[in-house]
C-alpha cells in the first residue's frame, strides 16, 4: 500500500492485490474507491481500507468493466451500501456481469485473448443492477481539484481521475515497463490508445497511477509518444 497527499490535502493510496491495484480517494468530505479487485482478494482490500481508516464509502468508481477490475463491485457496494459508477457504454456489462472481453495489443498474445474467451468464470461475474451511468458534465466527487476524463483504448469506457492537477488514476490504460517504458497489452480500440495517452499529457499531472504496477512519471509517457516524432 502507498499513500499521496496532494498539496490541497486530498489523499490517495494505492490498494494492492494480485490480480489489479485499487485506489481510495478521500476528501474532507467524500471517500471513494476506485476499482475493487475479484470476489477472492475483497477482504485483502477491505483490510487495507480499514487500516486507512476508512469504514464507509460515499461511493465506488470504476475505471473499466474488465473482470478483474469489477468481480467484487456487487459485494462491495452491499457491504458499504453505496452507489456504483461506470462510463455510460460499459453499464451493461456490470449491470448484467458479462465481461468485455479485453483485447491483445500484439499478435503475440492473441492465444490468451482467445482462451480467456472459452473460460467461463473469466467471462462472468456478480451482476451489479444497482450500478449508474458516470456523467462528464456534473461532477461525481464533489470536490473543484477532481475530475473524471473519458480516455478511450484499453476499452471503449476506459476512464481517469486526475486529482489536483498531480496524479491521474489510469486504471489499465497503461503499465510501466522496466525503468524507462510504458506499454499496453490489451486494448479494445488500439487506435485511441495514443490519443488518450496525449490527452493526459495535456493536463499537469505529474505522476500517473495505473492498475498494475508502479507509478509511472510524466517524462516516462512523454518519451513513449513523442520519440518517434523526433
Amino acid at each position: 500500500m502507498k499513500e499521496w497527499i496532494t498539496k490541497h490535502g486530498i489523499t490517495v493510496y494505492r490498494l494492492e492485490s494480485p490480480r489489479c491495484n485499487c485506489f481510495a480517494i478521500v476528501t474532507d468530505q467524500e471517500k471513494w474507491l476506485v476499482d475493487t479487485s475479484t470476489m477472492l482478494h475483497r477482504h485483502k482490500i477491505q483490510k487495507q481500507l480499514e487500516e486507512c481508516e476508512i469504514f464507509e464509502l460515499t461511493g465506488i468508481i470504476l475505471t473499466h468493466s474488465h473482470i478483474n477490475h469489477v468481480e467484487a463491485v456487487a459485494w462491495f457496494a452491499q457491504e458499504y451500501d453505496c452507489p456504483v459508477y461506470v462510463h455510460d457504454s460499459e453499464l451493461h456489462f456490470v449491470q448484467t456481469g458479462d465481461c468485455l472481453i479485453p483485447n491483445a495489443a500484439s499478435p503475440a498474445m492473441h492465444w490468451i485473448e482467445k482462451l480467456v474467451a472459452y473460460i467461463p468464470f473469466l467471462n462472468k461475474y456478480p451482476a451489479c443492477r444497482e450500478a449508474k451511468a458516470l456523467t462528464f458534465t456534473e461532477p461525481v466527487i464533489w470536490n473543484e481539484y477532481i475530475k473524471l476524463i473519458e480516455t478511450p483504448g484499453h476499452s471503449e469506457g476506459s476512464i481517469s481521475i486526475l486529482i489536483d492537477e498531480e496524479l491521474a488514476i489510469v486504471g489499465d490504460m497503461m503499465k510501466r515497463s522496466g525503468a524507462f517504458h510504458v506499454k499496453l497489452m490489451w486494448a479494445n480500440q488500439p487506435g485511441l490508445v495514443e490519443v488518450s495517452w496525449k490527452k493526459l499529457l495535456q493536463e499537469k499531472c505529474e505522476w500517473f497511477l495505473p492498475s498494475h504496477g508502479r507509478e509511472i512519471s510524466k517524462k516516462m509517457v512523454e518519451k513513449e509518444v513523442y520519440s518517434e516524432e523526433k
